[in-house]
């Protein structure tokens, strides 16, 4: 793996490569290996047509392929809408949440099984940080 691949460029870095690049006596393959960097993230911060190809490209991959954050919206957006219009769904949206919310037991069963569901969380994220693999 290459040693720059998480290297993240600063402004101060930035201004420093554009202004070694504006005296013409260093390709971009040199200052990126100067700076600890890829030839292709100099290139993306020291030529402007560059990065704006750059920008196109991955605008356009990001519509074909959207993420689940927007995938969560339109989700959201689909039952808000079904809600409004469909009488029926609301009903019983209705009256699924009053019969969680009403009764004590289940809204206290629900609350351990959240706080089971939060600590095992933990527990795996600490246990893949130990590295250890196969636990419980």
């Amino acid at each position: 793996m290459k040693r720059w691949k998480y290297r993240k460029v600063t402004p101060e870095l930035l201004a420093e490569m554009r202004e070694l690049y504006a005296t013409g006596n260093y390709k971009q393959t040199e200052i990126a290996e100067m700076f600890g960097l890829g030839q292709s993230c100099a290139n993306y911060w020291l030529n402007p047509k560059s990065r704006e190809v750059s920008l196109k490209r991955n605008s356009a991959y990001n519509k074909k392929h959207p993420k689940k954050c927007d995938y969560k919206e339109a989700r959201r957006d689909y039952q808000r809408e079904r809600y409004q219009n469909d009488e029926e769904y609301r009903k019983r949206m209705i009256r699924h949440i009053t019969k969680y919310q009403s009764n004590p037991e289940v809204k206290t069963r629900m609350n351990e099984q959240a706080k089971e569901r939060y600590h095992r969380k933990k527990f795996v994220a600490l246990m893949e940080t130990l590295g250890i693999k196969r636990y419980i």
